[in-house]
């Protein structure tokens, strides 16, 4: 599966990848780790916070960001583990085309205040491949 390609621009003579709305990628920032954008905030660490059981809220709360940054996070891990540890499936070229993945904003978007995404049981958010 080809990788998903995240805009790139220099800032101060530094590559900066912007991996989403409220993270990036930023090679003067933490040796270039995804950090939340405008603060040397490393995601992980707000990543690990959830793991040991704090809610969203609470998470965004201590980091002064909105709760749409946490979920980001948290999609961007799936999406790089996802990504990271799968084999090729044979649907994955339709017709010699890759089959690309929708933004984090368009699934973000369907994420409700509880947490929970309507659409996460309804398959694959790309209806040309079978998951």
């Amino acid at each position: 599966m080809p990788r998903q390609k995240y805009p790139e621009h220099t800032e101060h003579g530094y590559r900066v990848l912007e991996l989403g709305k409220y993270i990036e990628a930023h090679q003067g920032r933490r040796f270039g780790k995804p950090t939340f954008k405008g603060t040397r905030d490393e995601v992980k660490y707000a990543l690990f916070m959830l793991v040991d059981g704090k809610t969203v809220d609470e998470v965004s709360a201590l980091y002064g960001l909105p709760r749409k940054a946490i979920q980001e996070a948290v999609y961007l891990a799936a999406e790089a583990l996802t990504n990271h540890f799968r084999l090729p499936h044979p649907l994955d070229e339709v017709e010699g085309q890759s089959v690309d993945h929708e933004p984090v904003e368009t699934v973000l978007m369907d994420v409700q205040p509880n947490g929970i995404n309507p659409r996460a049981n309804q398959g694959c958010l790309n209806s040309r491949r079978i998951c």
